[in-house]
């Protein structure tokens, strides 16, 4: 069994330097909470401790600067080449740029460039590599929806109506939160759907704190907050579905078109209707014209075995027959029945937010 360490075996050094310290701040701030009740403890004691802070806490004085002492005996001047070498400093061969080495990202992008369906396993590969590469404490996928089903029971109606964001895919950590719904209005996540509108020419700005960046090219903002416990306008206070943590927030849009709805949906299986009845005509088609191919190559064996000992004349009309049949070229089955072009399905635009913290 380890032994304790010996910092362990005299404790009361280490009280006394805590009473000294900030033994008299915490209870002042304890005293606080106790007397104000507020509803959210660690976010009023959070508040108190900042506040605390930028009114009693100032920036350590810094002794002057000495005087420069003047050199006893006057320096001896280099050469302009060695002042040059002094100046220009070593010279290195330039670093090779090299791709950052990150084995999760590159087995997520073969993965995805193969894939023919994005279902549950890419969403959870990618939460995964997500979780692993940014050191996050949680990675959730929010989806904005127009069905509020699922929504709080004492919502109201107004708020029932109106569309919500809907976490469909968490890591282990957050597996709680898939299910839940994030009434509009609330939390930061909204602010990622939020379209960006840059005029021509202008430049990328870097939004303060809290704020969307203004990119141009990219219609939908990042949101990024430092401190959960501090949301600043235009941001809405974060929402905890569970106890009040402190810690960053960050949600990326990720916004595609898609032609899986209901109008698209409906198009689909007209034009898959059509292809069958077109298909099925073509295979009667088909058949009607074996069938036809048949009976003349039976006709053409018999009339070549009756009239093997025939004259020149009898060939003649047979010959003047055959001519006559060739040059009525039957159409073919595929220029009868047309190919029925692919139609264009409407697109939807499908809403997402990666949302780490």
């Amino acid at each position: 069994m380890a032994s304790s360490s010996s910092s362990s075996d005299d404790p009361s050094g280490a009280v006394d330097y805590l009473q000294s310290t900030v033994g008299q701040l915490l209870t002042e701030a304890i005293a606080a909470v106790a007397k104000e009740r507020p509803v959210d403890a660690v976010a009023f004691l959070s508040t108190w401790l900042r506040t605390h802070a930028k009114e009693h806490v100032k920036e350590p004085s810094r002794p002057p600067k000495p005087p420069a002492e003047e050199p006893s005996q006057p320096s001896q001047q280099l050469p302009a080449e060695d002042l040059t070498a002094l100046a220009v400093g070593p010279v290195f061969p330039p670093t090779p740029w090299s791709p950052w080495p990150n084995p999760e990202v590159t087995a997520l992008s073969e993965f995805l460039s193969t894939a023919q369906w994005v279902g549950e396993g890419a969403w959870e590969k990618a939460i995964e590599c997500v979780e692993k590469t940014t050191n996050a404490t949680g990675v959730y996928v929010g989806l904005f929806d127009t069905d509020s089903e699922g929504i709080d029971t004492a919502a109201t109606e107004e708020e029932k109506a109106a569309p919500v964001v809907r976490y469909v895919h968490a890591s282990a950590s957050h597996k709680g939160l898939v299910g839940t719904c994030l009434p509009q209005g609330q939390g930061a996540t909204w602010r990622v759907w939020e379209k960006v509108v840059a005029e021509e020419g202008q430049e990328e700005e870097e939004a303060p704190e809290g704020q969307a960046s203004k990119s141009k090219g990219r219609p939908y903002p990042s949101v990024y907050v430092e401190d959960v416990l501090d949301a600043t306008p235009p941001l809405q206070p974060i929402k905890f579905f569970d106890m009040t943590r402190l810690g960053s927030f960050i949600a990326v849009p990720i916004v595609y078109q898609s032609c899986i709805s209901p109008a698209g949906i409906d198009i689909a299986v007209e034009h898959i209707k059509a292809v069958k009845e077109r298909d099925a005509k073509l295979a009667e088609l088909r058949a009607q014209r074996a069938e036809k191919e048949a009976e003349e190559a039976e006709k053409a064996a018999e009339k070549e075995a009756a009239g093997a000992g025939a004259g020149e004349e009898g060939g003649a009309e047979g010959g003047g027959e055959g001519e006559k049949e060739g040059g009525e070229a039957a159409m073919e089955p595929e220029e009868a029945v047309p190919e029925i072009p692919l139609p264009e399905l409407p697109g939807v635009e499908v809403k997402y937010a990666l949302c780490l913290d």
